[in-house]
């Protein structure tokens, strides 16, 4: 096990690292790199900002399809939970996917009392909902443009992937709309503990059986794209470019397409080649087509991290303020309330114990 865990994190860091450099370096091939600085040159930075803040409110829909799929008896403060979204969409967009998600489940599953099973509940609806924006995006611009022959294995696999997922989880969420919640799960053990779980999870994917619910989650996603897609628009036209109507759409569906496995921190490399193709099958140059990818990632990481950094900065200074004293003891200096919210922080308990430790000795 220990030799094993080595060689699997060279593997995924040099794929991490390698791939991204391949697919730059392939792209920059026919890159004309002083048209492109003259280009940037002229930019018009006040449209990349508002890209940037429109692709932002992004998280603002996602913490509103939360509240939606999570069970009355479950939900969290708005704010908390929109907090939460903004640090999980930082780690999706600097570290990993995976990582986000894992985030949140923690952070609300755990910290905030909601459960983990409750929101991988969430996480699959929400993915439902997401693949089913996709499918429908992709219909709407096959009315105008057609299906596009590179795109129509894609939109094929998330179609057979929504289908199995939709069908999966009607068939839990139906089996298991009765659960009775046992008082203390941690006393099970194996696999009586693990079917527990199941079906705790499949009896919160309450969306599934209510379409009203269901409904208004699509509708959040769908209005997802559209947000990108009016930050992609910022971004051509903070170029001056001309393109068709309909390309800010092309451009976030097939994004969606050739990002839906997660190889890369931030996509980096998928992305600009993604884009590098789509932008050349509007018809740019490759100069033109290059730019576009590149301030493009630029306007999604702007909008999709700078939140979560001031999110996150600001919970390590509400922990650093509401440290006791040194010279004064913990269980007298932080009152309940203090406690409380040092319990709603991330890492605070890890925080707080290194305190006591280094203290005692």
């Amino acid at each position: 096990m220990s030799v094993k865990r080595p060689i699997l994190t060279a593997l995924w860091a040099t794929v991490a690292c390698g791939l991204p450099a391949f697919l730059l370096w392939w792209c920059f091939r026919d890159v004309d790199v002083h048209r492109l600085a003259e280009s940037i040159g002229r930019v018009h930075w006040g449209l990349l900002a508002a890209g940037a803040m429109i692709v932002s409110a992004v998280q603002l829909m996602v913490a509103c399809e939360w509240t939606l799929l999570l069970p009355r008896e479950k939900r969290v403060g708005f704010r908390r939970l929109l907090e939460t979204v903004n640090v999980m969409v930082m780690l999706q967009n600097s570290v990993h996917h995976f990582a986000g998600h894992a985030f949140a489940v923690y952070q609300l599953g755990h910290r905030q009392r909601v459960g983990k099973s409750v929101m991988l509940s969430v996480l699959s609806m929400d993915q439902l909902a997401e693949a089913t924006a996709r499918l429908l995006t992709w219909a709407f611009l096959a009315l105008f443009i057609g299906l596009p022959a590179w795109a129509a294995g894609g939109v094929g696999a998330v179609f057979g992937m929504a289908c199995v997922l939709y069908a999966v989880l009607i068939v839990c969420a139906w089996r298991h709309r009765d659960f009775h919640v046992v008082r203390n799960p941690a006393r099970l053990r194996g696999w009586v503990r693990l079917r527990y779980h199941f079906s705790e999870w499949a009896h919160y994917l309450h969306g599934i059986r209510r379409v009203e619910i269901m409904l208004g989650a699509v509708a959040l996603a769908i209005s997802k794209k559209l947000a990108r897609s009016v930050g992609v628009y910022c971004v051509q036209q903070s170029f001056g470019l001309d393109l068709p109507l309909y390309a800010p759409l092309l451009v976030v569906a097939s994004l969606d397409l050739a990002t839906m496995i997660s190889v890369t921190p931030g996509h980096l490399g998928i992305f600009e080649a993604a884009l590098f193709f789509i932008y050349q099958y509007l018809g740019l140059a490759p100069t033109e087509a290059m730019i576009l990818a590149l301030f493009d990632h630029l306007v999604f990481l702007l909008g999709a991290v700078l939140p979560g950094c001031v999110v996150s900065a600001r919970w390590g200074f509400r922990l650093r303020t509401a440290e006791p004293s040194p010279a004064v003891d913990s269980d007298t200096a932080c009152p309940a309330a203090s406690r409380h919210d040092l319990a709603a922080e991330p890492s605070a308990v890890l925080h707080t114990a290194g305190k006591q430790t280094a203290r005692h000795s």
